[in-house]
This record gives structure tokens, C-alpha cells and sequence, in this order.
């Protein structure tokens, strides 16, 4: 990699440091129940997310944030763990 002729970075370092992080962000429901995705009052929607290890900074692993003004609460966890993420339920 070549920033502009501004600064050179070795491919090895450039693709297992830097772009390795952005080669994948897999994400599925915590529980898989009907009607999942519709927003209703008082429901929260759980997912969980699948990132490359040093991918992103995990703090916090547990990320929450209001769904419009249905008091419901969309909630995403993060790991790196691929044996943790693809385990039966």
C-alpha cells in the first residue's frame, strides 16, 4: 500500500493489520422467534455480532440504544469468539 505517495506499507503488514478487520462482520439474532423484527411497544430485539479478533475495539461488548419512541431497546453484543458465536443455543 501506498497512501497518496505519502507513506509505504509493506502488503504483510497492511493486509493482516489493517484490512483484516474489515474482512467480515457477521450478525444474527440472539433468539431466532417470530416476528422478530417488527418494533411494537416494550420490545426489545437482541443480536449478536461476529467480528475478526483486534477488529474493532470491544468496549463495551454490550451496546444499547432506544428504538424510536416505542420504549424498546435494540441490543448488540460483540465477540471475536467464532467457537462461542456458531454454538447451539
Amino acid at each position: 500500500a501506498n497512501w497518496n505517495n505519502l507513506e509505504a506499507t509493506n502488503a504483510e503488514y497492511y493486509l493482516t493489520y489493517y484490512m483484516a478487520k474489515n474482512l467480515y462482520r457477521i450478525q444474527c439474532p440472539v433468539s431466532s422467534i417470530y416476528d422478530l423484527e417488527t418494533r411494537a411497544q416494550n420490545k426489545n430485539v437482541e443480536y449478536i455480532d461476529l467480528v475478526p479478533f483486534n477488529g474493532m475495539n470491544l468496549e463495551p461488548s454490550k451496546k444499547e440504544r432506544g428504538i424510536g419512541d416505542t420504549n424498546s431497546l435494540l441490543i448488540e453484543y460483540v465477540t471475536s469468539n467464532p467457537v462461542g458465536f456458531w454454538a447451539k443455543p
